[in-house]
């Protein structure tokens, strides 16, 4: 028997929505507007629109239209552009309607669609990788077993030493795969025959993209003409102990190749930051958050995820990338002086680069139940949550502080 009343519901193709067992969110892709509503008959309504025989398009009857909660909840849509309702006796062949989303969540489609890249072009996934050359310093700084767990750092905890015919070795492989960026950390206190046997092995190498990061407080006057090496690009890591009588002193060291970074420990730290930047009229510097074991309670306001960042700009293949794969990890390699490659140091080992080819070390990458690259936020608390998907993927800030997310809803 055809209806004859009531109304079909429907939701346009540029809005985005999520549905979890007691809420749903409806996004406006095109201003970021947002609903969330935890009313039962309103989360069914939403959900029968992905059902198959449904094709985007549910039922409304009169009398639910006109109760004061779903009344209030399609007022609300219909403002925000959203969607609307179409009466049945206008449209009595009910019509069809493109899903505001495509479903990849399931692990096997995310593991599926990494893979569709063919054996030849799995490598140029390969975008960053950071060769640890050893674990010898003479520095003492506070946060070596900890800043390196959180962004690209030196530390003492790396062990051996990466021969330079070994190096020469991977610069090679990795210069072949046609890779954006090569960082080489722990560089800063080796030998001087090292150091010759280095620029002379680099000198086989052209348009090699080669970063040295160098923590300041490791110059002294015998590495201290790496930062005057024209083929080498140079981050320079300054601590809030660092900015002082001594860096001002030697700043006339810094070449254009310099960059610098500023992992930001405390909230005083900033003002120094932004003051020194600001009197060397600095464009190249990037402030990271840094937690050395002191500073949890202050660095953690500033790795809160709020609602107002989440919805401030959200575009719908951000999304849709965050169901996918970790935009924080993917593409990423570290390799240890003995060749061991990890894709995080919270990771096991992949593989290892003088045994393993490139496509070889990434297939499993992408291959592996506990992929870093296809890490989203699958865990106990994201999963019961609607903004899943709206978040940044994980860092290694969670990892560190050893929680499933930092966020609004659970700190």
């Amino acid at each position: 028997m055809p209806i004859k009343d009531g109304f079909w519901f429907y939701l346009e193709p540029y809005v985005f929505f999520e549905i979890k067992k007691e809420e749903v969110i409806i996004v406006n892709m095109l201003d970021s507007s947002i609903i969330v509503n935890n009313d039962k008959r309103i989360i069914d309504i939403v959900s029968s629109l992905i059902k198959h025989k449904n094709a985007g398009v549910c039922y409304i009857s009169k009398a639910d239209s006109q109760s004061q909660n779903i009344s209030g909840f399609i007022s609300k849509i219909r403002s925000l552009y959203m969607g609307d309702l179409i009466p049945v006796n206008l449209a009595p062949n009910k019509p069809m309607q493109f899903l505001p989303q495509i479903d990849f969540c399931k692990d096997d489609d995310c593991k599926k669609l990494a893979r569709i890249y063919s054996s030849k072009s799995l490598n140029t996934l390969l975008k960053e990788v950071s060769i640890y050359v050893s674990g010898q310093c003479s520095t003492f700084c506070g946060y070596c077993s900890s800043y390196y767990k959180q962004f690209s750092c030196c530390t003492k905890e790396i062990h051996g030493i990466m021969a330079v015919p070994e190096l020469g070795q991977v610069l090679s492989k990795l210069s072949k795969s046609g890779i954006r960026k090569i960082n080489l950390l722990c560089i800063q206190a080796l030998s001087k025959e090292y150091y010759k046997d280095f620029f002379k092995m680099l000198g086989t190498f052209k348009g090699i993209p080669l970063n040295i990061i160098l923590n300041y407080k490791s110059l002294c006057p015998d590495n201290e003409f790496l930062l005057r090496e024209s083929r080498l690009k140079i981050t320079l890591i300054i601590d809030d102990s660092s900015i002082n009588g001594e860096l001002e002193k030697d700043f006339h060291l810094f070449s254009e190749n310099t960059n610098f970074l500023f992992p930001l420990s405390s909230e005083n730290y900033y003002d120094d930051i932004m003051n020194f930047v600001n009197k060397h009229n600095i464009t190249d510097y990037k402030i990271i958050p840094a937690l050395n074991g002191h500073n949890k309670k202050i660095i953690t306001k500033l790795i809160y995820i709020r609602k107002k960042e989440i919805t401030h700009s959200i575009e719908k293949k951000t999304i849709e990338l965050n169901k996918l794969l970790n935009c924080n990890f993917w593409g990423k390699f570290i390799i240890l002086p003995n060749g061991d490659v990890l894709s995080d140091f919270y990771s096991k080992v992949r593989g290892n680069i003088f045994k393993d080819s490139i496509i070889d070390l990434i297939d499993k990458e992408i291959s592996l139940k506990d992929s870093f690259w296809l890490r989203t936020r699958n865990n106990t608390i994201c999963n019961k949550c609607v903004f899943q998907h709206l978040c940044p993927p994980p860092s290694n800030y969670e990892l560190f502080l050893n929680k499933p997310a930092i966020c609004f809803k659970y700190i």
